[in-house]
């Protein structure tokens, strides 16, 4: 009824098809969850609202994308090309080639393995939607809908780890949910810079961010599977994503095996997730392991990630929680491995040694004794601190910094004042990649209730979203460091624009962030009512900050008669030279893309 109500008023009116097929689609996931939900909780057991918040949760993303219910082409030169390797994919595996590794055909005739190696869920989700329809729809149909079904799959799936961690506050789940899907820095990267593999990963993080959420909440062993399934996905979604997805892992669960409770049973769960994993993700990695790699990135990475490791373990264990002192020897040894993949980071590791030496001196000086509470503030803030310190001991000069990343860094900062203003309607091309105002409402939030007592694993998700804040807005010095002197791996990986890449998984860690400081640390009935009130104030900025991307997604789309030329085959050749920035041959002399 919605629909039909709004569909004449809509810049490019569905067919009445359209309308059809997403009635049917939204119903069907709704008797599917209904289903879902009594078979979890017993026959007649669903709560009498739950339909109403399932329809708003997938109501959320489906006015978020509605511009993509549609089989012209909507973007630039990089939707085209997205649209150009898929359409090489289905002529594939309709010449029954199976599995995908290599360009052959008239659209992708230079043999490119990018992205049928390096991000093929979003190709796999294309032919899946071929398979159910019969090859009816053309490429840009299908294109179109894997956006769809991610940002359909992703809000559901984030109402269903927020269901699963506030079983007794649906309300609230679905608030995150709707929160998490309408994000401009998702939306962002779909609408202004045709980044489909990005948004791909919106659909799976939901279980990289419940795994890593329920295995801290109870340190119980319970979890890993969840998380080992969302880590494989997500690498078939997204490399850099996947790789900040990793990075946000092992924050959050070395520093809960760190400062929390590790028991026998959870070390044999997690090792049973890491052997999932690696089962799981192998088909990805066999197939990216024919790929050339730069020579000695991955052994200086490893020295530097396990330097800070080994400093941060014996700090916390040998000062922070008061378990032995012998712990203290893995200090100096960290020091040297990180000086062995980065200099500056030996540098950083003692500045911050220094400044938690002196926190413990401090504390015994005044009468305190024995384990710290906040053993995780200490050490985060004295991190943060310490890259300040090495970064003005090393001077803006050092020859080991990486400067692509600390140029893009700097550069951020021209933007950082639009960063936090709403949405403009222009939309330009760096400045309105960000979590979105509900979001960094959130981060204040949690920022306040960072330094007071209580769950650890609020506090690690609190860390794990703020950290991108230091990569995506410059804070002198501190950032400086983070981002100039990050291993290379990562630089390599994440390889373009910083907010493009940082700031979907930022917004993925904030929502969630929310959740879990809602799990574990909220009590009392008055802060819960003060804090839906800021839930709904979060939403409701949100979606209106969302609207700005569905008008420009109704301005970008071409026409139909436009879309069909982009396929003619003699246009996709010259895209390809255009796109490489390749000069013609001898032969294209006369050619031209109309």
């Amino acid at each position: 009824m919605v629909l039909i109500v709004i569909n004449p008023r809509l810049t490019h009116p569905l067919t009445g098809g359209q309308v059809v097929c997403a009635t049917l689609g939204v119903s069907g996931m709704v008797l599917v969850w209904r289903a879902w939900v009594n078979w979890r909780v017993g026959r007649g057991g669903e709560p009498v609202s739950e339909p109403l918040r399932v329809l708003l949760v997938i109501a959320a993303p489906i006015w978020a994308l509605l511009p993509f219910f549609s089989d012209r082409l909507m973007g630039g030169t990089d939707a085209r090309w997205y649209a150009y390797m898929l359409r090489d994919f289905i002529d594939q595996l309709h010449a029954g080639v199976f599995p995908v590794f290599i360009g052959q055909g008239e659209f992708a005739w230079n043999g490119g393995v990018h992205p049928f190696r390096s991000a093929p869920a979003y190709m796999h989700v294309a032919g899946l939607w071929d398979l159910l329809t019969w090859r009816s729809l053309n490429t840009l149909a299908l294109q179109h809908l894997t956006v769809l079904t991610a940002g359909l799959a992703g809000a559901l799936g984030f109402y269903a780890a927020a269901v699963a961690l506030l079983p007794t506050r649906r309300w609230m789940a679905a608030g995150f949910a709707m929160l998490y899907a309408v994000s401009p820095a998702w939306l962002g990267v779909l609408y202004c810079a045709d980044a489909y593999m990005t948004f791909m990963a919106l659909a799976v993080l939901p279980a990289v961010l419940y795994g890593n959420a329920r295995s801290l909440v109870a340190e119980d062993g319970r979890g890993y599977g969840w998380l080992a399934v969302g880590l494989a996905l997500v690498w078939m979604c997204h490399p850099p994503t996947a790789m900040l997805s990793m990075l946000a892992t092992l924050l959050l669960q070395g520093g809960s095996f760190l400062l929390g409770r590790a028991p026998m049973s959870r070390w044999r769960e997690a090792a049973g997730g890491a052997v999932l994993f690696c089962g799981l993700a192998a088909y990805y990695f066999v197939g990216m392991g024919e790929l050339p790699k730069a020579p000695g990135v991955g052994l200086r990475d490893g020295w530097q990630l396990l330097g800070l490791l080994l400093a941060l373990m014996g700090l916390g264990n040998g000062l922070l929680l008061d378990r032995s002192r012998w712990w203290l020897l893995a200090v100096p040894v960290g020091g040297g491995l990180a000086g062995l993949g980065c200099p500056p980071w030996m540098t950083w590791i003692l500045a911050t040694s220094v400044l938690v030496v002196g926190t413990v001196a401090l504390r015994y000086w005044r009468g305190g004794r024995g384990r710290t509470e906040n053993a995780c503030v200490i050490l985060f803030v004295a991190l943060l601190l310490g890259a300040g310190l090495a970064q003005a001991w090393t001077g803006p000069e050092n020859p080991a910094r990486n400067l692509a990343t600390l140029e893009g860094v700097r550069a951020n900062q021209l933007h950082a004042k639009e960063f936090f203003l709403p949405v403009s309607a222009d939309l330009s091309t760096q400045g309105n990649f960000q979590p979105g105002t509900g979001l960094w409402l959130i981060l204040l939030l949690l920022s306040v209730g960072f330094v007071r007592p209580g769950a650890l694993a609020s506090k690690l998700f609190f860390i794990a979203a703020c950290l991108p804040f230091f990569a995506i807005v410059r804070v002198p010095w501190i950032s400086d460091f983070l981002v100039g002197y990050a291993p290379d791996g990562l630089v390599l990986i994440v390889s373009f624009t910083l907010p493009i890449r940082i700031t979907p998984i930022m917004s993925a860690l904030l929502a969630m962030s929310g959740v879990v400081w809602w799990a574990s640390a909220v009590k009392t009935s008055a802060t819960r009512r003060g804090l839906q009130a800021v839930l709904a104030l979060c939403l409701g900025w949100g979606l209106w900050q969302a609207f700005p991307f569905v008008q420009k997604g109704w301005a970008i789309t071409d026409n139909r008669t436009r879309s069909v030329d982009h396929f003619r085959p003699e246009n996709a050749v010259l895209d390809r030279f255009a796109y490489d920035l390749l000069p013609q041959s001898a032969y294209f002399s006369h050619g031209r893309t109309d």
